[in-house]
């Protein structure tokens, strides 16, 4: 019996069937392809950071670590990654010298040698501020702990007329712990390399001085980031 005499099926009819299955949105895969592919990175940056340092053996100084800082990540989300990283820089021993006369005409004779360790170990949160944060040009927010490891040793005599009046020998060890934050410029070169530009700033955790001061110190990098692909299907 043709489809004349009786109505046809609807599944019969021409351009019916069921519905072709949602297809995943285009804008989504170099999201995808990036937390899939590129989990693990590492870099480094020519870079300074300044440290407020606070220590009841000695006066309170500023440390300046530079010119390198390395640091390698982990990316747990498109959005979201963390790394730490390293700074090391030992400022080498600065020298005094000088030679007066006292009232009974003694020579008297003055030295030190002043020198200054530090290491600083950031580990930081980094968040991509963009819905697509695949994008080639991006800004992260960066946030999270920095550990400074700081030395500071002296030699200091002091000779009056041949005698020594006063000699001092003291080597200072410590470690302090700073809340970071700033943001991070990024440009993809390639895929799997990136250049980027951070800006940062820094503030003690620990009890301020007796001034009741905790200013934030500051500090600023560029350099590259190299992303890895352990991915087998990886095109």
């Amino acid at each position: 019996m043709s489809c004349a005499a009786l109505p046809c099926r609807a599944q019969d009819a021409p351009g019916s069937g069921p519905a072709p299955a949602a297809q995943p949105s285009a804008k989504a895969e170099p999201s995808a392809k990036l937390l899939k592919q590129y989990r693990f990175y590492a870099g480094a940056q020519a870079a300074v950071q300044a440290f407020r340092v606070q220590s009841t053996s000695y006066a309170t100084q500023e440390a300046i670590v530079r010119p390198l800082y390395v640091f390698a990540g982990y990316q747990m989300t498109p959005h979201v990654a963390i790394q730490a990283g390293f700074m090391r820089r030992s400022t080498g021993s600065s020298k005094i010298t000088s030679t007066s006369y006292n009232q009974a005409n003694q020579v008297v004779l003055y030295s030190q040698e002043l020198q200054r360790y530090n290491v600083a170990v950031p580990v930081l949160l980094r968040v991509r501020l963009a819905r697509q944060p695949a994008n080639r040009f991006y800004v992260d927010a960066l946030l999270g702990p920095t550990l400074l490891f700081h030395r500071y040793q002296i030699d200091e005599t002091l000779t009056v007329g041949g005698q020594v009046q006063s000699d001092v020998h003291e080597d200072f060890t410590s470690r302090h712990l700073y809340l970071s934050g700033g943001f991070s410029a990024g440009c993809r070169l390639r895929p799997h390399l990136d250049l980027m530009v951070e800006a940062t700033a820094n503030r003690d955790t620990e009890k301020p001085a007796s001034d009741g001061v905790k200013p934030f110190t500051f500090g600023v990098g560029a350099g590259l980031r190299y992303s890895f692909n352990f991915s087998k299907a990886a095109d």
